[in-house]
């Protein structure tokens, strides 16, 4: 018996879609916008209709055994072509604007870049603002749940470094042809789709009882567990409890550094090893270490230093939770994010961000970035062939998977990397030509490669909008957020005529 499970993966993203508007539809009738609520109901109606009836005419049909190349190839389209259908309902509402700013919205949503051209976040009902929480939301999982279903087998997404996550490793980048998709995204998604909204519906909960209100709650978790960073009005805004705020979401944020909690969800995960992690042994010292070492020189400098104890844990905590967010490429900043740089006395705090944002989270999450697994890798292999350089005729000790890691893993993890760096560098000459200036277009090239869109704010001023970017500046953006996406391994995977032959 067939169930939906078994589905073509179109009409699974059509149905979602369509169920999502009449999610929003709901929420805006209990925000008693009733105008908005009757766009987002009759969309999703006609949506879900649509979903219907390709299911109805696929129905008896036999489902196909997929390869995973296939799989790729339709992820690519439902990045670049669902964000026309997902602006449709925002442009009915909003007046001033243009298609493909909406277009770019979208884009930046389902990507979850969390780049938008709404400069104020007041300026658009809280409505809009859960529509665009829910896309991203629903982006996030979709990553996640391709990064297991597809990249995998293909030894892609980072799993490359150990080859099948350590565990069955294949001789590398000649065999990705031969992996073949079986139901893997209907059993993954059955199986990663609790975690991931138990994770958001937890989180929701802590929040509200923080004081977040039930929807601006709901928004900000949705964005936490997507690595958005897409905010809403009423968030950090400075309220009293904003701290607390911050704290929780600040321990949610490492879902985003590593793989192990939502690992746990599949019958193959490894044994539970913080500890042994080295993902998030990097993301614990990128969060308290370095934190520390932007505010320790001042304690020990600065003389009275006991009088501004409590300035240099205000500039400590926003230190630490900013650079985490930055480093999982979601882009909230902390309250005292101002604090941290006043008190660092550095100039230019801004490159520490860039840098953190361009080595991203963990392997298999919705983080972007280079992945904090292939930074490891590349450190391991550094070690050893310093090493070697001391001691030429010493011999590692490890077993056969740490030395493949060592070797063809940090082999491809310098591959990935160069080519990320020439991505930055082709997309700031693009943006250049373009007419933008340098530091210009060093910050968006990496906020839209890393999918990080808070960056460029951060790294620019609040004068910046990406509102006001030309047509053609907007469209290289999203081009590079959907490569930032999917990978610039998956994407030049996808051009090799190899990869197509079975």
């Amino acid at each position: 018996m067939r169930t939906w499970t078994s589905l073509p993966f179109l009409v699974v993203v059509l149905g979602w879609t369509g169920f999502s508007m009449i999610i929003s539809a709901g929420i805006a009738s209990y925000l008693e916008h009733h105008g908005e609520s009757r766009v987002f109901f009759y969309h999703g109606l006609i949506v879900l209709l649509l979903s219907a009836l390709i299911a109805i005419a696929t129905w008896k049909r036999q489902p196909e055994k997929k390869l995973a190349e296939q799989r790729l190839a339709g992820l690519l389209a439902v990045f670049v072509l669902l964000p026309a259908l997902l602006a449709v309902p925002v442009g009915n509402l909003l007046t001033g604007y243009g298609f493909f700013d909406l277009y770019f919205e979208m884009v930046s949503c389902l990507t979850t870049t969390g780049a938008t051209i709404f400069d104020d976040a007041g300026e658009i009902s809280l409505t809009i603002h859960f529509w665009r929480a829910i896309i991203a939301w629903s982006g996030g999982f979709l990553v996640w749940l391709s990064a297991f279903a597809i990249l995998e087998p293909l030894n892609l997404g980072g799993f490359e470094v150990v080859g099948s996550s350590g565990r069955h490793p294949r001789s590398g980048m000649s065999k990705l042809s031969d992996a073949i998709v079986v139901n893997r995204m209907a059993n993954f998604a059955k199986s990663l789709l609790p975690v991931y909204a138990g994770a958001t519906a937890i989180l929701w909960l802590m929040l509200v009882f923080a004081g977040e209100s039930w929807i601006g709650g709901a928004i900000l978790a949705m964005s936490t567990i997507a690595t958005s960073g897409i905010q809403h009005a009423e968030f950090g805004a400075g309220g009293s409890n904003f701290f607390q705020v911050e704290a929780i979401v600040f321990v949610f944020l490492f879902l985003a550094a590593t793989r192990l909690v939502f690992d746990a969800a599949r019958d193959t995960a490894p044994i539970f090893r913080p500890m042994h992690d080295p993902e998030l042994k990097f993301a614990l010292f990128c969060a308290l270490a370095l934190p520390l070492a932007l505010v320790l020189p001042q304690m020990i400098m600065e003389p009275g230093m006991e009088e501004r104890m409590v300035g240099a844990l205000r500039a400590y905590w926003g230190a630490s939770f900013t650079m985490l967010s930055f480093l999982t490429t979601t882009g909230f900043e902390s309250a005292w994010w101002d604090d941290a740089r006043q008190f660092s006395g550095l100039q230019a705090p801004e490159l520490i961000l860039i840098g953190l944002a361009c080595a991203g989270g963990g392997v298999a999450t919705t983080a972007g970035g280079i992945k904090l697994l292939r930074i490891y890798v590349l450190y391991v292999h550094g070690l050893r062939e310093l090493t070697k350089l001391t001691h030429p005729s010493s011999v590692s000790g490890a077993g056969a998977s740490a030395r493949r890691m060592r070797r063809q893993g940090a082999y491809i993890a310098w591959i990935f990397f160069m080519l990320f760096v020439l991505a930055i560098a082709a997309t700031m000459m693009s943006l250049s030509a373009l007419g933008m200036e340098f530091e210009s277009s060093l910050a968006l090239a990496v906020s839209s490669l890393a999918t990080v869109g808070p960056l460029a704010n951060a790294a620019l001023g609040e004068s910046f909008s990406f509102g006001e970017l030309d047509t053609s500046i907007k469209l290289v953006l999203a081009a590079t957020m959907v490569i930032g996406r999917l990978e610039l391994l998956a994407v030049i995977a996808l051009l090799n005529p190899y990869f197509w032959q079975s």
